[in-house]
């Protein structure tokens, strides 16, 4: 089993709550990096057209205007399991695929890691 990691970047804006407090609406270059399971390191032609697909809908919005992220503030944790989900979905197609990992960095040393556990190799 090959360990496939790929990194691609989108630009949005959004707005968190911390501590009860909504902060006011900023942008950022975020970075995604995903980790994917592959019997074959060919695959790797697959997964960055793959990705780019799931972040499309993401990039230059506002993200909690995106469906996914109205369940609450798009925080990176919140947009690494939409893009995890978003990943696993398309990947189905290639039972030797399995999204491992999706790791969301809105700034340098912010990071979100989003993985499910369980999920039989």
């Amino acid at each position: 089993m090959t360990t496939l990691l790929l990194a691609q970047s989108f630009s949005a804006t959004h707005q968190i709550r911390i501590g009860g407090e909504i902060e006011a609406v900023h942008g950022h270059d975020f970075r995604c990096e995903v980790e994917v399971a592959s019997a074959d390191e060919r695959d790797a032609a697959m997964l960055a057209p793959a990705l780019a697909r799931a972040l499309a809908p993401l990039e230059r919005t506002h993200l909690e205007q995106v469906e996914r992220s109205q369940e609450g503030c798009a925080s990176a944790e919140r947009i690494a399991a939409h893009l995890y989900q978003a990943l696993a979905a398309e990947l189905t197609e290639d039972p030797a695929l399995r999204v491992v990992s999706v790791t969301v960095e809105e700034a340098p040393g912010c990071r979100a890691r989003f993985e499910r556990r369980g999920v039989p190799a």
